[in-house]
């Protein structure tokens, strides 16, 4: 047995499984959903792969390994998104090693934090890996979702919430963990985001990535204080709800005012996890994009 490729009509199936493993799984099915509906952009490619000859109906949905392989151009990078069922074996996680490309970057987008020394041992034979961030997921499931309003009517005039435009990139990339101007713009573009802007000026975001999460949560630090996170956060839910997505955020455990803010929006946490750059020993760290130089966030 060994990991093979998910063909286009078999994506309802695995949306299925993911469904089945919420909410530890919303992301990745927040992947497979806008793969099925054609929401990614020339630019990014996603390749599915299963641990089974082929998933069928009469296939344990908790047996399945499902990894998604996503090549970003921008980055010249793949990002590797794992969904891995209750009890692996050790024949999975080492046929695992097999269908991903250790030749170049590689960005392990949040792993349930008891794999990571798994991913860390087995990406030690190509190169050099660190944890960038450690975090808890949480997100929320649709029926609570729905029921989380903008109420951008019923606030002052000269302050707006609408969607981010690309002439936005510049607040939300140089306040953006792990990565670059030209990839923000394309996320922005591609995927949306939310602002709240005061007098015109954009003072607050929150952006929908290309891994299926919400992230970019930034306000100002002038204005800070004011409810603006929460009014990026209810519209970008809003963006995401209307897109048939399930929210789910990442935050740090010492973030205690990102952690207040979502668990009043209704986010519940489901798991730790771990962000994990990988660089092969050719790549040089002063060479790499920001979003690789994990040890250098501050």
């Amino acid at each position: 047995m060994a990991f093979t490729p998910v063909n286009p009509y078999q994506l309802q199936t695995v949306l299925c499984t993911m469904e089945k493993r919420l909410p530890k799984s919303a992301k990745e099915y927040n992947l497979v959903k806008m793969s099925l509906r054609g929401f990614f952009p020339p630019s990014v490619t996603n390749r599915i792969f299963a641990y089974k000859d082929i998933i069928e109906e009469d296939v344990p949905w908790s047996t399945a390994f499902i990894v998604i392989i996503q090549y970003r151009k921008i980055y010249d990078d793949n990002a590797v998104i794992l969904s891995i069922p209750s009890s692996p074996t050790d024949t999975m996680l080492e046929a695992l090693e097999s269908i991903i490309n250790w030749n170049g970057p590689i960005t392990f987008a949040e792993i349930e934090d008891k794999y990571t020394p798994t991913i860390l041992h087995m990406s030690a034979k190509y190169g050099t890996s660190v944890v960038g961030c450690s975090c808890q997921f949480s997100s929320i499931m649709e029926k609570d979702a729905t029921k989380i309003t903008n109420i951008s009517s019923e606030l002052p005039n000269k302050v707006r919430v609408t969607q981010l435009s690309v002439s936005d990139t510049k607040f939300v990339s140089e306040n953006r963990k792990f990565s670059t101007f030209e990839f923000t713009a394309d996320e922005i573009q591609h995927f949306g985001g939310a602002g709240v802007y005061v007098d015109s000026e954009l003072v607050s975001c929150a952006l929908m990535s290309g891994i299926g999460s919400i992230n970019g949560l930034w306000t100002d630090v002038n204005e800070r204080g004011k409810g603006y996170a929460e009014l990026a956060m209810r519209k970008v839910i809003e963006m995401a709800t209307k897109k048939g997505l399930l929210p789910n955020v990442q935050v740090e455990p010492y973030n205690l005012s990102s952690q207040r803010l979502m668990e009043k929006l209704g986010f519940k946490v489901s798991h730790l996890v771990d962000i994990i750059f990988f660089k092969p020993f050719e790549l040089q760290i002063n060479n790499c994009p920001k979003h690789y130089c994990a040890i250098n966030y501050n």
